[in-house]
């Protein structure tokens, strides 16, 4: 996601969330320790964090992100899971993070809908 967001970190019309599934262990402090060792700044990228049970529903359901508890090193085993949502919130790809193909094409369709938003 990092060489993502270095490719638009000017870009005003994209925008990078991460949230925690993790939120015992990731507080708040340590999501923005996290996002300062990454270098990069909000409101461009937003780390969330919220009640464990909330973010868990989300991460399963209308996130699509599969996760496992007590199955990694840390305790939770995630999927790389990227998704790409368009102004009116409708996703609009789904990408494997851990796959250089994937991303690549998150970058191809990124530039795609940007085009489209251009011409609307």
């Amino acid at each position: 996601m990092k060489r993502v967001y270095n490719q638009y970190q000017a870009e005003d019309q994209v925008l990078f969330v991460s949230h925690t599934i993790d939120p015992k262990n990731d507080s708040i402090p340590v999501l923005k320790a996290f996002s300062e060792s990454l270098g990069v700044k909000a409101p461009k990228w937003q780390f969330l964090h919220g009640e464990e049970k909330a973010i868990h529903q989300l991460a399963q359901g209308y996130f699509m992100q599969a996760y496992q508890e007590n199955k990694a090193p840390g305790g939770y085993a995630h999927s790389g899971g990227f998704l790409l949502i368009d102004g009116k919130q409708h996703i609009r790809g789904v990408y494997d993070g851990t796959s250089t193909t994937d991303v690549n094409r998150l970058i191809e369709d990124i530039n795609v809908l940007l085009k489209e938003d251009i011409n609307q």
